[in-house]
């Protein structure tokens, strides 16, 4: 099982639910991540449809700026890729890294 909250050590949080971007604060993640100067880096990963509500996070997240971006996606065949022209000019934007 994934552990939930503060890994003890680093300035890593886990929250496996994706659902809403909740965090221990039960805020949603862009209102927690609003103002906080102390996150830089920001990985979601996602998996089938889960893969919209992080779009939606990370679009907002690349025009506010000020955070390193990267998505772990996982699907069965690439061919499949939802998003994949927006997800192609972030890429090459330099503004979301991509597994």
């Amino acid at each position: 099982a994934l552990p939930v909250g503060p890994v003890a050590g680093t300035p890593l949080y886990i929250n496996p639910s994706v659902a809403g971007f909740f965090n221990k604060h039960y805020r949603f993640l862009l209102d927690a991540l609003e103002g906080d100067a102390a996150v830089a880096h920001v990985a979601m990963v996602a998996s089938g449809a889960g893969l919209s509500g992080v779009r939606t996070a990370l679009a907002t997240l690349s025009r506010e700026g000020g955070k390193a971006l990267h998505l772990f996606y996982g699907l069965r065949d690439v061919r499949h890729l939802p998003y994949r022209e927006l997800l192609a000019r972030w890429v090459a934007a330099g503004q979301v890294g991509l597994t």
